[in-house]
Order: C-alpha cells, then structure tokens, then sequence
C-alpha cells in the first residue's frame, strides 16, 4: 500500500483496526465492523494505492458487500455492492485481483472502499 494523501472530497474520521483493516472476518464467517472490536484507530480518510484480491462476499439483510485483502500488507476491505459495480465498470479485474487508488466511503454506519 502507497500512501497518496488526505482525502479532501471526503472529509470525515474512519474506523480501522490496527493494522489497517476496515472491517475483521469472524469464524463463523460473517463480517464485523472496527466499531464493534477494540482497540480500533480513528483517522482523517485517506488515499491509497493498492492491489487488491478479492476473497469472499458478505450479505447482511439485504446489503451485499464483497471482501477484499491488500496483497501488499494483508489488510482486510470491505466494498459495497454498488461500488463494486461503479468499480468494474472503468476498471478491469483479473483472476480477482484489481489494482487502483483507493479511498473509503461512509454510508450508514459502514465503510467501504471506492475509488479515488
């Protein structure tokens, strides 16, 4: 992961565990948000530029989000349904992998990455 900058169209604090992760899988397979574990960091949105595997979907209700692991530092990120589709449609995935800049977006109390 490459550090670019703050995010100065997105503007508020995130929640990521310590070693960077917006969001944890538990055992049992579902998805737990950086509020829900201690200890979390809270910081200014960033961006960032990485590769990124994807490794699984979640469904919560009735939200689908899709699980990605940085292939560079192992951090686990969370990306909407929607966003994904926004995702594919300008960049190309292969075998899983898509590379880009990236930063997160709020909606309800989640996060997920988008692109920058």
């Amino acid at each position: 992961m490459e550090l670019i900058g703050k995010n100065e169209d997105k503007k508020y604090k995130i929640n990521l565990y310590e070693d960077g992760s917006s969001c944890l899988i538990l055992s049992d397979g579902s998805v737990a948000n950086p509020k829900v574990k201690i200890p979390t960091k809270n910081v200014d949105n960033f961006i960032f530029k990485d590769t990124l595997k994807l490794i699984g979907s979640v469904q919560k209700s009735s939200t689908i989000s899709f699980i990605f692991e940085s292939t560079s530092n192992g951090a686990i990120y969370n990306m909407f349904h929607s966003n994904l589709v926004q995702t594919l449609q300008t960049k190309t995935m292969e075998n899983g992998i898509i590379s880009g800049n990236w930063t997160f977006i709020k909606k309800g109390p989640g996060i997920g990455l988008i692109l920058s």
